[in-house]
């Protein structure tokens, strides 16, 4: 079924018309043929699918979205995989770095999914563009664990390797 058909089946009128606006400028970035929408009647859902294929990998951005929107976060999964886990760093040097790097203390408290940061102004795209970031932040901080482990292998702590990266 069209996307746009199924998006006229939402009884809510306030619902059905900012779903309709997130889909014409999800439509801006991505192919109508990549994007899903899905509503469940039982449920009061609406499921938003976005499949893009970027340097040969598929990348999946589903967004769960209950009769609470805006006023309510989605629920938004990455690869099958909920976005809170990309949130989480995997230990203390991590979030060491990131303090020291971008003045950042964590990722969930800054995060647009946070009740306390979101606002119905928050459009679908801007999740996207948000989990781009902290996976640039991530790389980052890898990167300056890798150059910490070089300047210790070779006994050398003196060596500016950071000041080429960052």
């Amino acid at each position: 079924m069209n996307n746009e058909l199924q998006i006229e089946l939402i009884t809510e009128k306030c619902l059905k018309s900012r779903i309709m606006r997130e889909y014409k400028e999800l439509s801006k970035t991505y192919s109508i043929d990549n994007i899903t929408v899905l509503y469940n009647n039982e449920q009061k859902q609406i499921k938003i699918t976005i499949n893009n294929n970027i340097h040969d990998i598929m990348e999946t951005h589903t967004f769960v979205i209950d009769k609470k929107y805006p006023f309510d976060p989605p629920i938004y999964h990455y690869n099958d995989r909920r976005y809170s886990y990309y949130l989480n760093l995997p230990s203390l040097k991590f979030k060491n770095i990131l303090k020291t790097i971008y003045n950042n203390d964590c990722l969930c408290c800054s995060s647009l999914s946070c009740k306390y940061n979101w606002s119905p102004a928050i459009r679908l795209n801007m999740f996207i563009n948000e989990l781009n970031k902290i996976r640039q932040y991530k790389r980052n901080i890898v990167y300056k664990l890798l150059c910490s482990q070089i300047k210790y292998t070779y006994l050398n702590d003196d060596i500016p390797i950071e000041c080429f990266l960052f």
